[in-house]
């Protein structure tokens, strides 16, 4: 950028306009070698229209556009990329857009002011930050892997709407086991009000979460992790092989908080961890004895790969 500022502007009812679209087979490296580190990359947008400074991949199916073939990589280094109204709650838009046909994308020192969505198979941030204040939306949303190294994604809406930080979807027309889609160490994820982290409704999807040393993930009023199983039936159940729909790590160092710090929807309830209410080391707290007492339901606790893991089933 070498300290300029590219800005892409639309005000037309109904418009989809992109201020920078990358494609084709490419390493794509976004970098300001400007001293001051002020180039940037501003999208501004009407009200009625909608706006993405920053396009990795098209996003278009073939039917609507056709796009150049190949996979992109990308990185973002030490640069800027900023929704002009992302201080705005009910303004905010998408400011930074990561289609699936981008293989990996890193930021590195970098800030992105504004909404993402990431459909890349996966999304490294290194000493980064993103930030919006979204009423009723979302700061990131990913369905891929999301690794944070040292840094920060934070919603600082305070009100009283509906609003999340991160958001995980990934659907499935068959069970599938797609690993850890989350690592965080010595990073965090905020909330002004709403959700921090909310792992949704993903339906026929195993997954697990690493909150490793350092890691944060907290909401000043509202639930630090939401689990939603009520789409998992009792096929997922296997007494002789028994794995869980979701399983959260959470390591030394790490904290989980908010009014709810971790919720789970098993059925058409839902069941909050907010305080702590027994101390001592997991395997003699965390049993299946101690989670009738607390919560008065029935949920195998197990071992999976060493580690404790509460099945939602």
């Amino acid at each position: 950028m070498n300290g300029y500022v590219l800005t892409a502007y639309s005000g037309i009812v109904g418009s989809i306009t992109g201020g920078l679209l990358v494609e084709g087979e490419v390493h794509f490296v976004l970098t300001d070698s400007s001293e001051e580190r002020s180039g940037m990359i501003l999208s501004k947008a009407g009200s009625a229209s909608m706006i993405t400074g920053l396009a990795i991949g098209s996003g278009f199916s073939d039917s609507v556009y056709e796009k150049l073939p190949g996979d992109i990589t990308f990185e973002m280094n030490g640069t800027v990329v900023k929704d002009a109204n992302y201080d705005q709650p009910k303004a905010v838009k998408g400011c930074l857009s990561i289609s699936d046909s981008c293989v990996s994308a890193e930021l590195n020192d970098s800030v992105v002011y504004g909404a993402v969505t990431t459909n890349c198979d996966s999304l490294e941030l290194n000493n980064s930050r993103v930030e919006a204040n979204t009423e009723g939306q979302r700061v990131l949303t990913f369905s891929g892997k999301l690794i944070m190294n040292e840094s920060v994604i934070a919603n600082t809406y305070d009100g009283s709407a509906e609003s999340c930080t991160v958001s995980y979807y990934r659907g499935a027309n068959e069970i599938v086991d797609v690993g850890t889609i989350l690592k965080l160490t010595d990073s965090t994820i905020s909330a002004g009000s709403g959700t921090a982290l909310n792992l949704g409704m993903n339906q026929k999807v195993k997954y697990a979460v690493d909150l490793n040393e350092g890691a944060h993930i907290l909401s000043d009023s509202g639930i630090g992790i939401y689990v939603d199983s009520q789409m998992v039936g009792p096929s997922w159940y296997d007494e002789e092989n028994p794995a869980p729909h979701a399983a959260i790590h959470l390591y030394a160092g790490s904290v989980v908080s908010g009014a709810s710090a971790i919720e789970v929807a098993v059925g058409t309830k839902n069941y909050k961890l907010s305080d702590v209410t027994m101390q001592g080391p997991p395997d003699e707290v965390i049993t299946s004895e101690s989670i009738r007492a607390l919560y008065g339901i029935d949920l195998p606790v197990i071992r999976a790969e060493g580690r404790l893991c509460v099945m939602a089933v």
